[in-house]
């Protein structure tokens, strides 16, 4: 990469220079023969060492600018839902390179699928509500059905029952009576 403008150029970006360049500076002039100068002094080696470097850097950015935000949401008092959807949409946006004037597109494709996100939280969250109201009623209604279950087995006509089967040929009685 060379860096160039209408005032000058910086000339070409290498690895030893990377740290140190200051890319706002363009001391020579612009000319045909000060580019061929600098596209002769490439080297793809070189060129791939400073990409790997950029973009290494770039990620180290985006993952502090990252921390910092999840830093900052931490110490702040817990937001709404719609809230936080807008705040990490724009927070998406903010790191998002503009590409080939295609950011309004995204913006506006990000911003339906907040409101999409946003409909499917209200929905989520009525049908959320809804399956622990009908939980609320199944346990009710198992704990109504428990409390017969126990009255039924405490009930006289059971516990006489029970008695009757431990008593010896209780069994070939009751047999006896059914066939007839």
């Amino acid at each position: 990469m060379i860096i160039c403008g209408r005032a000058g150029i910086g000339g070409l970006v290498d690895l030893a220079s990377l740290s140190t360049r200051d890319f706002a500076a363009l001391p020579t002039p612009l000319s045909v023969e000060a580019l061929l100068r600098e596209i002769a002094r490439y080297d793809a080696a070189d060129a791939t060492a400073v990409s790997r470097q950029v973009r290494a850097n770039a990620r180290r950015a985006r993952v502090d600018a990252l921390v910092g935000w999840y830093r900052e949401a931490m110490a702040a008092p817990p937001a709404d839902h719609r809230e936080v959807l807008v705040a990490m949409v724009s927070s998406v946006m903010e790191l998002m390179p503009p590409r080939d004037g295609r950011a309004d597109i995204e913006r506006d494709r990000l911003r339906h699928d907040v409101h999409e996100a946003d409909r499917s939280m209200v929905l989520l969250v009525a049908e959320r509500d809804g399956l622990q109201a009908r939980l609320a009623e199944a346990l009710d209604g198992r704990a109504a059905l428990e409390r017969v279950v126990t009255d039924f087995e405490q009930s006289l006509a059971v516990r006489v029952r029970g008695y009757l089967h431990r008593v010896p040929g209780y069994g070939a009685l009751a047999r006896l009576l059914r066939r007839a």
